[in-house]
């Protein structure tokens, strides 16, 4: 606290302590519940999404695209997890819909 204040209100000792109402304490609390619930939840959702792009750029490893976008797809999902999806969108080469093998082929 400042020196006016303890002129003013005759709060002379040097010490200063502060304390928080019960109700505080439960309000605090419940902000870092929820807090660590948004936390827990989004490492679930970036967990999820890397483990799906992982197995997405093994699945691109067979549709046509150069030997490059189907390395760096695989390091994308590998390293970065979700942000191969971003790869994946920004790349209109990479993993078309027609497989790299022809079954048609006479």
């Amino acid at each position: 606290m400042d020196p006016i204040f303890n002129e003013r209100f005759g709060n002379d000792d040097k010490t200063t302590t502060t304390t928080v109402s019960g109700d505080g304490l439960v309000f605090v609390g419940v902000i870092g519940i929820i807090t660590w619930i948004w936390i827990i939840l989004l490492c679930i959702i970036w967990i999820f999404a890397g483990i799906t792009a992982f197995f997405a750029s093994l699945v691109c490893m067979f549709y046509n695209s150069s030997v490059s976008d189907k390395v760096v797809g695989l390091f994308l999902a590998m390293f970065f997890g979700p942000l191969y999806w971003g790869f994946y969108i920004y790349k209109a080469s990479y993993c078309t819909k027609y497989p790299a093998v022809n079954y048609y082929y006479e």
